[in-house]
């Protein structure tokens, strides 16, 4: 498997409540393309999906280490800071 067919594969699995399975693909997928902001994006999505806001905070950093231009990395690792109760940090990312 490609990387897209992995990147279809776990967003279908995902829209099919698989979650654990959907996160796999995807990391499979960020062991093939670990630069990819839009795969470290993706995961912070899923974990935020599920109430997990600490995981995707680590996800969000990457995202937007990778790509420090893209405005909607830093409003995502804002909301997982904020759902930490991390306010100052929220504010600054």
């Amino acid at each position: 498997m490609d990387i897209i067919d992995l990147i279809d594969l776990g967003e279908s699995l995902y829209g099919d409540g698989q979650i654990k399975k959907s996160r796999l693909k995807f990391l499979e997928a960020l062991t093939l393309a670990p630069e990819d902001p839009q795969l470290h994006n993706r995961l912070g999505m899923l974990e935020m999906s599920v109430g997990n806001p600490k995981k995707a905070e680590n996800y969000y950093n990457e995202a937007c280490s990778l790509a420090p231009d893209v405005s909607r990395y830093h409003m995502r690792l804002g909301d997982s800071l904020q759902r930490q109760e991390k306010f100052d940090d929220a504010i600054q990312a």
